[in-house]
């Protein structure tokens, strides 16, 4: 009897999904910051919030990653049009 392959679940498909979205995002960022570094001012220093982290599963430490991925995204644009000189 021969043994079916291993499906790939549709969360995983969809975790992977958006892990490459991330990246694209990410990867857009940095040329965009490329292009605008010779107009931007330098960073203002703040210091950091500490956060707690609370124990999670598997799953939701992986869809927790992701969104810390498009929060990040998202602060690096609004630091780009903040020092943005134009």
């Amino acid at each position: 009897m021969e043994k079916e392959p291993q499906r790939q679940s549709q969360v995983d498909d969809q975790l992977m999904y958006l892990e490459a979205s991330s990246k694209m995002l990410h990867e857009g960022i940095d040329r965009l910051f490329d292009r605008l570094a010779g107009v931007l001012r330098p960073p203002e220093l703040s210091p950091a919030a500490e956060e707690v982290e609370t124990e999670l599963v598997h799953l939701a430490k992986r869809i927790k990653g992701y969104g810390d991925s498009v929060k990040s995204a998202a602060y690096r644009v609004e630091d780009i049009l903040n020092r943005l000189e134009l």
